[in-house]
């Protein structure tokens, strides 16, 4: 159990007393490399890059969908295959943890099912949740590119457009 030392949560004893400390879940070695590729992505993309937000997820669940598990070198090589500068930036954040050569196998459905699904949010409230399969099928969805661009901001105003098309049935929760 985690006892509040000094303002820290910690292992009072396992970690003070014993000094021990017990091997990172898979579930949290998952967390950090995708919070390490997020850390990236932002810092050379920026926040607003919805695109690429979706890129990223879509490229760790494909890994996670053909291996069952997750390479960081692969996902390092597939993320940011264009740029050594972020895989050295994902290499230097991940050796914190002494990761940067892990392989990470998730045991839980539930830890992979946040993968398995594209949750766009809107600044006025619109959700919309994407199935991959779905995503990955550019004739139902399509976030709308500038021509020649690979920017999603498309409108005059600065606003990026969602197309979903193909709908047989629509309801309502």
């Amino acid at each position: 159990k985690k006892f509040e030392v000094n303002g820290e949560k910690k292992l009072y004893f396992s970690e003070l007393f014993l000094e021990c400390h017990a091997p990172m879940s898979q579930k949290t070695k998952l967390d950090i490399v995708t919070k390490a590729v997020e850390q990236v992505n932002k810092k050379y993309y920026g926040d607003e890059d919805t695109r690429r937000k979706m890129e990223v997820k879509q490229a760790i669940y494909d890994e996670l969908e053909e291996k069952g598990s997750l390479e960081v070198e692969a996902v390092k090589e597939k993320v940011f295959k264009d740029s050594p500068q972020m895989q050295a930036d994902l290499e230097e954040k991940l050796e914190k943890y002494n990761m940067e050569k892990e392989v990470v196998r998730p045991k839980s459905e539930a830890t992979i099912k946040k993968f398995q699904k594209q949750h766009l949010t809107t600044d006025t409230g619109i959700e919309i949740t994407i199935p991959m399969e779905e995503y990955n099928t550019k004739d139902n969805v399509e976030i709308i590119e500038e021509p020649g661009g690979g920017s999603t901001i498309t409108n005059p105003d600065g606003t990026i457009s969602v197309l979903i098309k193909n709908i047989g049935h629509l309801s309502t929760r």
